[in-house]
């Protein structure tokens, strides 16, 4: 039995959105703001559903990886290890999706939180220690490593949420620079979008 990201739980995931979105709108959050949450919420299921799915259940599966020995095995503290030199070649292009995957995060959660750099330093590595934190507990439920842990991947996911935030830095530096020079109407979503960035300019 294999356990996949499918129709049953993108509803639950939307589901779930829908419910926070109505708890956010008793709190009297802006619309653009629940729009900026509605976005980020929906990357955070393209992420689980790339970290963590499939989940395969079936009891042989977990026999035939070689035990406790195999799990072990399977789990790479060591940084910047890459195994073999045959494997490294596909070790970097991985690391470098890693990185690619996390990006949108360093980038969006500055829409729905005004963060210090510091704060963003520990937001990124409790990023990459949850997503390899919540593969091994799943790992450990099933019986079997079904996805290596490698302490690369948080360092990847890490940096991925740090490139984020640098170019959100860049974005909003720019975009408060433009609308000084080219009058636009801000309104609705540019309005948010155009006062998120004037708060970060003093930081």
């Amino acid at each position: 039995m294999t356990l996949d990201f499918d129709i049953t739980v993108w509803a639950i995931g939307i589901l779930s959105l829908m419910l926070i979105l109505i708890f956010l709108l008793y709190k009297k959050q802006s619309v653009s703001y629940l729009f900026c949450f509605s976005i980020f919420w929906i990357y955070l299921l393209f992420v689980m559903r790339e970290t963590l799915f499939p989940i395969s259940l079936s009891t042989y599966n977990a026999n035939i990886f070689g035990g406790e020995a195999y799990f072990w095995a399977s789990v790479n503290l060591i940084p910047f290890y890459f195994g073999p030199l045959a494997a490294l070649q596909a070790a970097w292009y991985g690391f470098i999706l890693n990185i690619v995957l996390t990006m949108p995060f360093g980038f969006g959660i500055n829409f729905l939180a005004r963060l210090k750099v510091l704060c963003i330093f520990l937001i990124a590595l409790v990023v990459g220690l949850t997503i390899e934190g919540i593969q091994f507990v799943i790992s450990m439920m099933i019986g079997y490593l079904y996805r290596v842990i490698d302490v690369n991947d948080l360092i990847a996911n890490a940096i991925g949420v740090l490139i984020g935030y640098i170019l959100f830095r860049i974005f909003a530096y720019f975009y408060t620079k433009i609308i000084n020079y080219i009058p636009i109407c801000q309104i609705g979503i540019f309005s948010y979008v155009y006062n998120v960035c004037i708060d970060y300019r003093d930081l």
